[in-house]
């Protein structure tokens, strides 16, 4: 057998480069696209004289409630998915139901009283979930109407478009690799053949 060494002419060079680039440059605007308009838009929210912020740390989301009314603060709820590891504070009591969290406390003493602060969290779980925008609300303990926070951030489902995008990627760049991989051999072979 004679094994040649494969050499790179430029203009294959320029080849390869412009698939590459193209997907970069692709991701890049894909990646600023989705980021949002306002740095603080979704990490903090103050209405009716409760205020709450969001941290996010690796896969743990931590919502602090600071009560700024005159009313004990004694029930919040929290859209999110795949999570685990629901932290309420002491003498509060939570639940998971239709992708819901759910804390509430029937003792006032347990409650968020006016000028306290209570942290609330939870872990992503492994099969994940994506940052996105909820509606969350707050209940106190005078039974008036609940206080609805419309753009907070929590763990969202995976839009198909992404599992789409990232399949269609990974087929694109697969087809494209090999069809580089077959035309360069095909030159190979061509100019070792010429040389002969």
């Amino acid at each position: 057998m004679n094994f040649q060494q494969v050499h790179t002419t430029p203009r294959q060079k320029r080849t390869l480069r412009a698939p590459i680039a193209g997907l970069a440059l692709w991701f890049t605007l894909q990646g600023l696209s989705c980021a949002p308009a306002h740095r603080h838009i979704g990490d903090r929210a103050e209405r009716g004289g409760i205020e709450v912020s969001i941290r996010i740390t690796a896969n743990v989301y931590t919502w602090t409630v600071h009560n700024l009314t005159s009313a004990p603060v004694t029930d919040l709820r929290i859209p999110q998915t795949n999570c685990y590891d629901h932290m309420p504070p002491p003498g509060w009591k939570w639940s998971y139901e239709n992708s819901v969290f759910h804390s509430w406390t029937d003792d006032v003493a347990s409650a968020v009283q006016p000028g306290g602060t209570a942290a609330f969290s939870t872990r992503v779980s492994s099969s994940g979930a994506v940052l996105g925008l909820v509606q969350i609300s707050v209940g106190t303990s005078n039974g008036q109407d609940r206080i609805v926070f419309e753009q907070l951030w929590a763990p969202v489902p995976k839009p198909i478009s992404l599992v789409v995008l990232v399949a269609g990627t990974v087929a694109v760049l697969a087809i494209s690799h090999t069809t580089i991989l077959t035309r360069m051999r095909r030159r190979s072979c061509i100019n070792a053949e010429r040389s002969i």
